[in-house]
């Protein structure tokens, strides 16, 4: 089985949520709920509620590290419009666009709309007046979809969508398929649908990718946000380290990009 693993970029500073969100006291309340409930600690806990005194709130370099010197052909997903708490202008993600490519990475849209024509037209082309070339993938923030996104996506241009996610089950098992000229790669496994703590994160893990195999899926897209790839979320961060590892070690997977398995497919029809 071949891994996809891909990465969606939901926050680059603090000081695009200032103003913009409720980003931060949201963020304030859920985790001292956590705390009290014990599902964190204090030292967690105060990392994720001064986050806005930090210089950046993505992860990127350290997870470029990661994905680096483990051999993975990862994708970084930017957002090219703000809604959801995702609040940072193209211009804004500009610089860490370029680093991503300048280190050997293939960049997507994060995107919002998913429903209205003229919104994914426009977040496409303000993907391309950013970056100077074609958008070939996206995945839609929160991985909101319905009837209309895949075919509107294929009008708007796009190789490729991964925004298929079965929510209730809080995970996929499907192989990749063709829509006309588009193809769709579901979601397999998403960090922020697992359990927090890191044994049953372990557990559920290997539950779903056992349960591909069985299944007979050939491509498996692994969704880890750049976010939590810190101390302010140490659980996720230990499971990503693990998950590459156990990956790694296994001779029947091997890791690949979007673009390299759309060739093996049409190579193989």
């Amino acid at each position: 089985m071949k891994v996809i693993i891909s990465h969606d970029v939901d926050h680059i500073r603090p000081r695009e949520h200032w103003f913009r969100d409720l980003f931060f006291s949201k963020l304030w309340y859920r985790e001292t709920a956590n705390l009290i409930k014990r599902r964190i600690s204090i030292l967690e806990w105060t990392f994720r509620c001064t986050s806005f005194l930090s210089k950046r709130l993505n992860n990127i370099p350290e997870v470029i590290d990661v994905d680096n010197c483990s051999g993975i052909p990862s994708t970084f997903f930017f957002g090219m419009n703000q809604g959801l708490n995702m609040s940072y202008k193209p211009q804004e993600a500009k610089a860490m666009i370029e680093y991503v490519k300048n280190h050997g990475f293939s960049v997507g849209v994060h995107g919002i709309s998913y429903n209205d024509e003229n919104g994914i037209k426009n977040e496409r082309e303000s993907f391309e007046k950013v970056t100077g070339f074609e958008a070939n993938g996206i995945r839609m923030h929160y991985v909101r979809n319905d009837e209309n996104t895949i075919p509107l996506l294929e009008k708007a241009g796009y190789q490729f969508d991964s925004s298929e996610f079965d929510k209730k089950k809080g995970y996929t098992i499907k192989n990749p398929y063709k829509v006309g000229e588009i193809w769709e790669f579901p979601v397999g496994i998403m960090d922020s649908y697992l359990d927090s703590n890191l044994e049953t994160m372990k557990s559920q893990t290997l539950e779903y990718i056992d349960l591909a195999n069985k299944e007979g899926i050939e491509y498996l897209t692994i969704l880890f946000h750049d976010f939590y790839y810190s101390k302010a979320y140490e659980n996720y961060m230990k499971w990503y380290e693990w998950l590459i590892a156990i990956l790694q070690e296994d001779e029947r997977y091997s890791f690949i990009s979007f673009e390299d398995a759309i060739r093996e497919m049409e190579k193989a029809k």
